[in-house]
């Protein structure tokens, strides 16, 4: 059975970003996480963080324009992998394939 796998955030803030780096086989990659605040059924608010990679040209927008902080949107897929060095945990990343800046954040105007 062949299913729909599209996954979009919508303005949230990028919490943590990393380099720009290549991998040896020559493509461009960047890896970095949004954060959301939501509220729980118990009325709590809670801060979901989502691990994102981006390739290529668009990891390359992302390094030049996007800062910790800001805010922004994508467009992707969800993706699973399998921590095979630790305890063989499984972990979850979106690999993105559009991106949208959304918004500075304020202290960068200052």
């Amino acid at each position: 059975m062949r299913t729909l796998n599209s996954v979009s955030l919508v303005d949230y803030e990028v919490s943590e970003i990393g380099k720009l780096r290549r991998t040896e086989v020559g493509h461009t990659v960047i890896s970095f996480v949004l954060s959301g605040k939501r509220v729980s059924g118990s009325k709590k608010e809670v801060i979901d963080d989502f691990d994102c990679v981006a390739w290529g040209e668009t990891a390359v927008a992302i390094s030049e324009i996007v800062k910790e902080g800001d805010s922004m949107s994508i467009l992707g897929a969800l993706k699973t992998y399998q921590d095979r060095d630790e305890d063989g945990e499984f972990f979850k990343y979106m690999v993105v394939s559009v991106s949208q800046f959304t918004s500075r954040r304020n202290d960068d105007f200052e």
